[in-house]
């Protein structure tokens, strides 16, 4: 059937659901012939439209199958994930993952890791039992290998470009190796970093900068010009189990920056690591919190280049090396919070380029002179925290002419040298206290000594409480950038409060408790505008509290002045508006205190007890609070004190007699572990800089 029969059956059809048949030879019919022409018209040009968009639809759909064949694969590799994986029997199928089904191309696989595991085991890079055990991190690597193309070989003479390709394959194989080692994809945080183990992407961009909140740091493996791996960094990964045995070692001779500190699940020992997984290159080792344990053994001088020796908080034991066995190029020792025991002035005696030393919390044991710790031979040494070492005895160490850091707490620590010509005037920080065996020793300049040549001058920070020195308080006379300063707890002799004080205008905290300071409050402390603490508790100071302390230390969020003599009025806290903590306890002050309190939205801590003469009603401006830890005399039948917040009297009755108010007085009331509150500070500590990273 033509075109035209089409046409004059689809009319005829169309005639049909009209109604009744025409005949042929009609006149009325023939007289419509024009009429049917057009009609007939219009039909065709549907027809056409018709078979065209049937042409195009079997255009597309060629098109679309088209897609499907060719397109399709390489989107779908594209969107999967292309880290390694160990996908059941441990084969990776890089076109979207999975288990080869096809024998064919599964017999290509096997073959390819043959390859692969055949020349590890040639060139001796993993023990071969790991290299063929599924279950290992070696053969899993090799596994990820597979997508990589095999270098020629690594003999000797071979061409360059073969070098560049051979270095690239080792390089990625020990990479992926201490990948897998460590837990791999099952702990690594790795979801915010796409290209870090991705098959298509050289190791050397499987590192990024990332922000810390307050710095930015380099997280991944980072390679120099040449393509050479040289740093790893990996710091609070999540990180399990051990280090590869031998392949960083063995594959990364280029490697400098190892940081993996903050893994706690790692399980390595500190000799293996030595001795056989960590490549002598090293320059940095960082490694804190690692829970590593054993000892360092000898074979550390084998790391010739070492800088940044980082160990602190593990579970290390042992002595540090003698025989001069530490690395010479030592600058930063970072040791603290271990189990390390035995001496610290022979290991450290020939490390002249020292320049942090944190060697606190451990349990060493020697006796420090100047003519043996470090022989003054350090110049460099700016920080030293040799703290919370009981066993350490002999002379404070100030013989280092750039120290700027000094922690010595909590050791047996006898007396603090004179000054000479090899101490530092630099120091900053100096902390001595919970030492009661320092009896000798002071802190005054010698007669013929100014003050702006005086040792001390630079001190911000000086904290002796719980020491045993004796005589006369210190006058800190000259120390004027002093900012905290804490001798509480000290067997100074009897005596006022030293004038000098009032000289440390840049005083944050200071600290005299107990210290056997007796006469009245500096009435000249209207300089001390810095103030956030003031500790007098526990003297025998008397007198009033003087109006212009409180109208002028607008900064001042915790006063200490209970158990002392104090007497008279208080004084407007109205301006001290940022007090959190007033205990004026213990004390003989009088007056009304109605109008004292109620402007310290901020005060949570607020002891007013054993003050009989006090009277008047405790009110605050907000809504008694259940965190407000507020006492007072609101026990006595005549309730002198009235006081809604108090959480606590002495013992307050009904008309029963019957107690109402808990006592402050009894035992494990929950205000008395605020009675004696202890402050310090701790110095800044140098942290990494990662200077060398590229």
């Amino acid at each position: 059937m033509d075109l035209d029969e089409l046409t004059i059956a689809t009319t005829s059809d169309c005639s049909e659901d009209r109604g009744p048949a025409l005949d042929p030879d009609d006149d009325e019919h023939n007289n419509e012939s024009s009429s049917s022409s057009s009609s007939r018209g219009r039909v065709r040009t549907m027809v056409e439209y018709i078979t065209m968009g049937t042409f195009w639809f079997f255009i597309l759909s060629c098109f679309l199958l088209l897609s499907m064949v060719v397109i399709w694969p390489i989107v779908s590799s594209s969107s999967s994930s292309s880290r390694p994986s160990n996908h059941g029997d441990g084969y990776n199928n890089n076109d979207g993952g999975g288990v080869v089904d096809d024998p064919n191309e599964q017999q290509i696989i096997q073959t390819e890791l043959k390859d692969v595991q055949y020349f590890l085991e040639q060139e001796g890079y993993s023990l071969t039992a790991t290299i063929y055990n599924t279950s290992s991190a070696q053969y899993k690597a090799a596994v990820f290998m597979m997508t990589q193309s095999l270098p020629s070989s690594s003999i000797s003479g071979s061409s360059s470009n073969n070098n560049k390709q051979l270095l690239a394959w080792q390089q990625r194989y020990a990479v992926v190796c201490l990948y897998y080692s460590t837990g791999g994809e099952a702990v690594w945080k790795l979801d915010s970093y796409y290209y870090f183990f991705n098959n298509r992407y050289p190791v050397c961009d499987w590192g990024e900068r990332i922000y810390d909140g307050n710095r930015v740091l380099p997280f991944g493996v980072f390679c120099d010009r040449n393509e050479r791996v040289t740093s790893i960094i990996f710091f609070d990964n999540g990180l399990t189990g051990s280090l590869p045995e031998q392949e960083l070692r063995l594959l990364l001779p280029h490697l400098e920056m190892l940081y993996l500190d903050y893994n706690p699940d790692l399980t390595d020992d500190m000799t293996s690591l030595i001795r056989g997984k960590l490549p002598p290159s090293l320059t940095d080792l960082g490694m804190i919190g690692c829970n590593i344990k054993g000892s360092i053994p000898t074979e550390i001088s084998q790391f010739s280049s070492l800088q940044i020796l980082s160990l602190g908080y593990n579970a290390l034991t042992g002595s540090i090396p003698l025989n001069s066995s530490m690395p010479k190029q030592l600058e930063f020792l970072s040791i603290e919070e271990n189990f390390f025991t035995g001496e610290i002035v022979k290991p450290l005696a020939d490390l002249t380029k020292l320049e942090e030393v944190y060697m606190e919390d451990n349990d060493f044991e020697d006796v420090l002179t100047e003519s043996s710790f470090l022989a003054g031979s350090v110049s460099k040494l700016s920080q030293l925290d040799i703290s919370d070492n009981p066993k350490l005895r002999g002379e404070v160490p100030l013989h280092f002419p750039s120290l700027t850091v000094l922690d010595a707490h909590g050791t047996s620590l006898e007396r603090i040298p004179e000054m000479s010509s090899k101490s530092s005037s630099r120091l900053e920080f100096l902390a001595l206290h919970d030492n009661r065996n320092l009896v000798a020793g002071t802190f005054v300049p010698p007669a013929n000594t100014t003050t702006t040549t005086f040792f001390f001058k630079s001190l911000t920070h000086l904290d002796l409480t719980s020491t045993g020195l004796t005589g006369d308080m210190p006058t800190l006379e000259g120390m004027t950038n002093l900012k905290y300063l804490f001798m509480a707890h000290t067997n100074f002799t009897a005596g006022t409060i030293p004038s000098q004080f009032a000289q440390l205008t840049r005083l944050v905290d200071l600290s005299l408790k107990d210290s056997q300071r007796t006469g009245t409050i500096p009435a000249d402390w209207t300089n001390l505008t810095n103030l956030v603490l003031l500790d007098l508790d526990d003297n025998d100071l008397t007198g009033s509290i003087p109006e212009d302390l409180t109208s002028t230390s607008r900064n001042l969020h915790f006063l200490l002045l209970n158990r002392n003599r104090l007497n008279g009025t208080l004084p407007s806290f109205v301006p001290t508006k940022n007090l959190r903590l007033l205990l004026l306890n213990g004390n003989l002050f009088s007056g009304d205190v109605s109008s004292h309190f109620s402007s310290l939205t901020n005060l949570k801590y607020l002891y007013l007890q054993n003050n009989p003469f006090l009277t008047g009603t405790i009110t605050t401006s907000q809504k008694c609070r259940q965190n407000l830890l507020w006492q007072a005399d609101c026990a006595t039948k005549q309730q002198l004190v009235v006081c809604p917040c108090c959480q606590c009297c002495d013992a307050e009755f009904d008309d029963a007699d019957a107690v109402i108010v808990p006592s402050c007085d009894q035992d494990g009331d929950i205000l008395l572990q605020y009675e004696n509150p202890l402050w310090y500070h701790r110095y800044q500590r140098q942290e990494y800089t990662f200077s060398n990273s590229p």
